[in-house]
């Protein structure tokens, strides 16, 4: 069996989960689902990345993925020392 990952962006408000949540068999369908990973990034986070000075849109959405596999404070760590060294 082929083993992908998807990297995913969906921009939703809690409302939409809310939605989901209530539409949907959530807690009975997790026991089939083998493998769930979410990392949520707050729009200040995004407020913060399209501060720095990027060389492409390509560089900067690299970062942003890069940026999902570490925990909050390890990414504001780095965005932290990225401003210093900007500025």
């Amino acid at each position: 069996m082929n083993n992908l990952k998807k990297n995913v962006k969906i921009d939703i408000d809690n409302n939409h989960i809310i939605h989901i949540i209530e539409e949907n068999p959530v807690l009975e369908n997790l026991s089939k689902v083998k493998d769930i990973k979410l990392s949520l990034l707050e729009e200040d986070f995004f407020d913060k990345v399209n501060l720095i000075q990027w060389q492409d849109e390509e560089e900067k959405q690299l970062f942003i993925k890069e940026m999902l596999s570490l925990s909050p404070d390890e990414r504001e760590e780095i965005l932290e020392d990225i401003r210093r060294f900007q500025y």
